[in-house]
């Protein structure tokens, strides 16, 4: 799902040091954490901006999931998980 988000918005994630796996591995960590292991992923979307790329997982509930650069994110416009400087 996560790959066909990318995709979908020409967004080239297949290679380097930001590829899907990366994004995969950065939204397991954060919900690990948090102990969200059962949140259910039913829409994807992905863009990039001058800020860097955006993925956007909506679950089952319509709560939204937003991973910046496979950084940090926000849960429902919240911090959730990340590095911070």
């Amino acid at each position: 799902m996560m790959q066909d988000a990318f995709d979908t918005a020409g967004i080239n994630v297949k290679t380097g040091w930001k590829n899907i796996d990366s994004w995969y591995d950065f939204f397991l960590e954060a919900t690990w954490s948090h102990g969200d292991c059962l949140m259910q992923i039913t829409k994807a979307t992905a863009e990039k901006n001058s800020d860097g790329t955006k993925l956007t997982l909506t679950d089952e509930e319509g709560n939204e999931l937003v991973i910046f650069n496979a950084y940090w994110a926000e849960y429902n416009n919240e911090f959730y998980f990340g590095y911070i400087e």
